[in-house]
Formats: structure tokens, sequence, C-alpha cells
């Protein structure tokens, strides 16, 4: 609830309500299937329960990343890694980092909206960027 309501809609993210509603529906989506263990002390006891191969931090961590290494963070790491951390069921193993390979482009698209012959129709296209 709080990766929802507060890490996602304050600084550095400052998301909108909609828009940190959205990003947490599809982690949850998401990492739901994977989770074993939501506290596990098999690994570390408190406040770093959510070490274990299959918890849920890691599941979401999992679902958050960009390019299939959390080593090097994944977007909203730091959002993620505070709202776990709050119920001792993060973990320390991995720097909290926020990452994204969206971060390299400076350009946006030029999009152009076309009426097509069809009742309530648009097309829309746009152009490239680089490192898009």
């Amino acid at each position: 609830w709080k990766l929802y309501t507060v890490d996602l809609q304050t600084a550095p993210y400052n998301y909108d309500s909609t828009t940190a509603l959205e990003i947490v529906q599809r982690l949850t989506y998401i990492a739901a299937g994977t989770i074993t263990s939501w506290y596990s002390t098999r690994r570390r006891s408190a406040p770093f329960g959510g070490c274990s191969g299959n918890s849920g931090y890691k599941a979401y961590l999992n679902a958050d990343d960009d390019d299939g290494n959390v080593n090097n963070g994944t977007p909203h790491m730091t959002a993620i890694f505070n709202a776990f951390n709050r119920q001792e069921i993060a973990c320390d193993d991995l720097t909290v980092q926020d990452s994204g390979s969206c971060e390299d482009i400076a350009d946006q698209p030029v999009v152009t909206a076309t009426k097509t012959g069809t009742e309530g129709e648009v097309m829309l296209s746009w152009s490239s960027v680089a490192n898009a």
C-alpha cells in the first residue's frame, strides 16, 4: 500500500495517483506467480527477511527490472526497497539504485494524429528517437 500511496507519489518519482497505481498493479501481477515467501529467517533475520530467492521483495524487483540484471538496479528500486523495508521484508544484498534503459533518451518523438475516413478513428505516427 505504501509503495502506491507514498513511495511512488513523492520525490524522486512524483507520480500522480493513477500512474503510481498502474505501476503497482503491473508489478503485483507479474510478481505474484513467483512468490513463495514474504518473510524468511533462513538466510537473514530482521530487518532483512526478504532475502530468499522467491521472496516478495525479489519478485517485485524482477518484475520491475528492464534489462534482465537487477544487480544494476531497476527503474523503481528505491521505492520498492523503502516500501518493503518498512515491513522488514526487504533485503540488503543488492545496492539500492534506480536505473533504467530509457535514461539516455534525450529527444522526444514528433507525434502526428491524422483523421481517417472512418468515424471516430485516428491514425497515429511518430518520428524515430535515437537510443529508444
